[in-house]
Protein backbone atom coordinates (compact mmCIF):
# COMPACT_ATOMS: atom_id res chain seq x y z
CA UNK A 1 0.00 0.00 0.00
CA UNK A 2 0.93 3.64 -0.40
CA UNK A 3 1.65 4.47 3.71
CA UNK A 4 3.80 0.61 3.43
CA UNK A 5 5.67 2.23 1.13
CA UNK A 6 5.90 5.80 2.18
CA UNK A 7 6.73 4.69 5.76
CA UNK A 8 9.29 2.09 3.88
CA UNK A 9 11.11 5.29 2.87
CA UNK A 10 11.04 7.27 5.58
CA UNK A 11 13.18 4.75 7.60
CA UNK A 12 15.40 4.04 5.07
CA UNK A 13 16.03 8.07 4.65
CA UNK A 14 16.26 7.99 8.37
CA UNK A 15 18.68 5.05 8.33
CA UNK A 16 20.80 6.92 5.94
CA UNK A 17 21.36 9.99 7.91
CA UNK A 18 21.89 7.76 11.24
CA UNK A 19 24.92 5.85 9.34
CA UNK A 20 25.82 9.49 7.70
CA UNK A 21 26.05 11.18 11.44
CA UNK A 22 27.75 8.25 12.76
CA UNK A 23 30.84 8.00 10.06
CA UNK A 24 31.22 11.66 10.97
CA UNK A 25 31.55 10.79 14.26
CA UNK A 26 33.82 8.36 13.76
CA UNK A 27 36.20 10.41 11.40
CA UNK A 28 35.91 13.35 13.95
CA UNK A 29 37.07 10.81 17.02
CA UNK A 30 39.97 9.17 15.00
CA UNK A 31 40.90 12.74 14.08
CA UNK A 32 41.03 13.59 17.54
CA UNK A 33 42.95 10.42 18.76
CA UNK A 34 45.47 10.76 15.47
CA UNK A 35 45.81 14.41 17.09
CA UNK A 36 46.54 13.23 20.51
CA UNK A 37 48.76 10.42 19.27
CA UNK A 38 51.98 12.22 20.48
CA UNK A 39 50.52 12.77 23.55
CA UNK A 40 49.38 9.36 24.23
CA UNK A 41 52.58 8.85 23.99
CA UNK A 42 54.35 10.91 26.43
CA UNK A 43 51.77 9.95 28.59
CA UNK A 44 52.20 6.34 28.45
CA UNK A 45 56.06 7.22 28.84
CA UNK A 46 55.34 8.89 32.08
CA UNK A 47 55.74 12.56 30.66
CA UNK A 48 52.76 14.25 31.84
CA UNK A 49 54.41 18.00 32.04
CA UNK A 50 55.27 17.72 27.99
CA UNK A 51 51.61 15.61 27.13
CA UNK A 52 50.10 18.13 28.98
CA UNK A 53 51.94 21.30 27.01
CA UNK A 54 51.15 19.77 23.93
CA UNK A 55 47.65 19.53 24.46
CA UNK A 56 47.25 22.91 25.89
CA UNK A 57 48.63 24.53 22.50
CA UNK A 58 45.80 22.50 20.75
CA UNK A 59 43.25 24.91 22.45
CA UNK A 60 40.16 22.62 22.02
CA UNK A 61 37.64 21.28 24.16
CA UNK A 62 36.99 18.24 22.39
CA UNK A 63 40.56 17.54 22.58
CA UNK A 64 40.70 18.44 26.06
CA UNK A 65 38.37 16.26 26.75
CA UNK A 66 39.62 13.07 25.21
CA UNK A 67 42.90 14.03 26.94
CA UNK A 68 41.64 13.98 29.83
CA UNK A 69 40.00 10.70 29.72
CA UNK A 70 43.22 8.94 28.39
CA UNK A 71 45.00 10.59 31.43
CA UNK A 72 42.72 9.46 33.80
CA UNK A 73 42.89 6.05 32.33
CA UNK A 74 46.79 6.39 33.09
CA UNK A 75 46.42 7.36 36.29
CA UNK A 76 44.34 4.95 37.31
CA UNK A 77 46.20 2.37 36.38
CA UNK A 78 49.37 3.76 38.23
CA UNK A 79 46.69 4.18 41.11
CA UNK A 80 46.23 0.57 41.23
CA UNK A 81 49.59 -0.54 40.98
CA UNK A 82 50.40 2.20 44.23
CA UNK A 83 48.00 -0.06 45.84
CA UNK A 84 49.61 -3.03 45.41
CA UNK A 85 52.46 -1.72 46.42
CA UNK A 86 51.18 -0.24 49.53
CA UNK A 87 49.26 -3.76 50.39
CA UNK A 88 46.12 -1.43 50.00
CA UNK A 89 42.94 -2.99 48.72
CA UNK A 90 42.00 -2.87 44.86
CA UNK A 91 40.18 0.80 44.69
CA UNK A 92 41.46 2.46 47.90
CA UNK A 93 42.08 5.31 45.36
CA UNK A 94 38.85 5.74 44.31
CA UNK A 95 37.67 6.81 40.85
CA UNK A 96 37.05 10.86 42.11
CA UNK A 97 40.43 11.34 43.34
CA UNK A 98 41.83 9.81 39.55
CA UNK A 99 39.32 12.46 38.69
CA UNK A 100 41.25 15.01 40.25
CA UNK A 101 44.72 14.10 39.77
CA UNK A 102 43.64 13.35 36.33
CA UNK A 103 42.60 17.78 35.27
CA UNK A 104 44.86 19.52 33.33
CA UNK A 105 46.60 22.52 34.64
CA UNK A 106 48.72 24.24 37.35
CA UNK A 107 46.45 24.22 40.01
CA UNK A 108 43.52 22.11 41.78
CA UNK A 109 40.86 23.24 44.11
CA UNK A 110 40.02 20.04 46.64
CA UNK A 111 36.91 20.88 48.70
CA UNK A 112 34.83 18.73 50.12
CA UNK A 113 33.30 17.17 53.24
CA UNK A 114 35.81 16.26 56.20
CA UNK A 115 37.08 12.65 55.64
CA UNK A 116 36.28 12.15 52.18
CA UNK A 117 40.02 12.24 51.24
CA UNK A 118 41.72 15.46 50.47
CA UNK A 119 44.56 14.92 52.58
CA UNK A 120 45.18 11.38 49.84
CA UNK A 121 44.63 13.96 46.78
CA UNK A 122 46.94 16.31 47.72
CA UNK A 123 49.64 13.87 49.04
CA UNK A 124 49.21 12.10 45.79
CA UNK A 125 48.92 15.36 43.61
CA UNK A 126 52.47 15.32 45.30
CA UNK A 127 53.33 12.02 44.31
CA UNK A 128 52.03 12.96 40.60
CA UNK A 129 54.40 15.99 40.32
CA UNK A 130 57.22 14.03 41.34
CA UNK A 131 57.09 10.96 39.35
CA UNK A 132 55.29 12.26 36.47
CA UNK A 133 56.61 15.74 35.77
CA UNK A 134 59.73 16.13 37.17
CA UNK A 135 59.32 18.24 39.80
CA UNK A 136 62.12 18.28 42.46
CA UNK A 137 61.25 17.68 46.44
CA UNK A 138 62.81 21.17 46.85
CA UNK A 139 60.48 22.79 44.38
CA UNK A 140 57.33 21.43 46.61
CA UNK A 141 55.59 23.33 49.40
CA UNK A 142 52.55 21.87 51.04
CA UNK A 143 51.04 24.23 53.31
CA UNK A 144 48.11 23.32 56.41
CA UNK A 145 46.82 24.99 58.60
CA UNK A 146 47.97 22.89 61.57
CA UNK A 147 50.80 20.94 62.90
CA UNK A 148 49.46 17.56 63.33
CA UNK A 149 47.98 18.43 59.51
CA UNK A 150 51.56 19.35 58.29
CA UNK A 151 53.07 15.99 59.91
CA UNK A 152 50.07 13.88 58.21
CA UNK A 153 51.16 15.05 54.92
CA UNK A 154 54.90 14.75 55.20
CA UNK A 155 53.95 10.81 56.39
CA UNK A 156 51.24 10.13 53.44
CA UNK A 157 53.44 11.39 50.62
CA UNK A 158 56.71 9.89 51.81
CA UNK A 159 54.51 6.71 52.00
CA UNK A 160 53.17 6.82 48.56
CA UNK A 161 56.39 8.18 47.15
CA UNK A 162 58.23 4.98 48.94
CA UNK A 163 60.71 7.12 50.38
CA UNK A 164 61.50 10.24 52.14
CA UNK A 165 60.58 12.93 49.75
CA UNK A 166 59.26 15.54 52.19
CA UNK A 167 60.30 16.86 55.81
CA UNK A 168 59.51 20.03 58.08
CA UNK A 169 61.34 22.34 55.49
CA UNK A 170 58.63 21.98 52.90
CA UNK A 171 55.79 20.27 54.63
CA UNK A 172 54.35 23.57 57.06
CA UNK A 173 51.59 25.23 58.48
CA UNK A 174 50.46 29.16 57.06
CA UNK A 175 51.83 30.64 60.26
CA UNK A 176 55.33 29.21 59.97
CA UNK A 177 55.41 30.82 56.82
Amino acid sequence: TFDQIYFEHKRQIERARFEEEEKLEKERMAKIIETLAPAQLLLNNGDFFEADKFVLEKHSEELFKEYDRKKFKRIETDLRNLEKELGEREGYFDDEKATVLSKTGKNILVQARAGSGKTTTIALRVRQLIKFYGAKPNEILVLAFNKKAAREFEVRINGYCCKNIVDKSNTLTFHSL
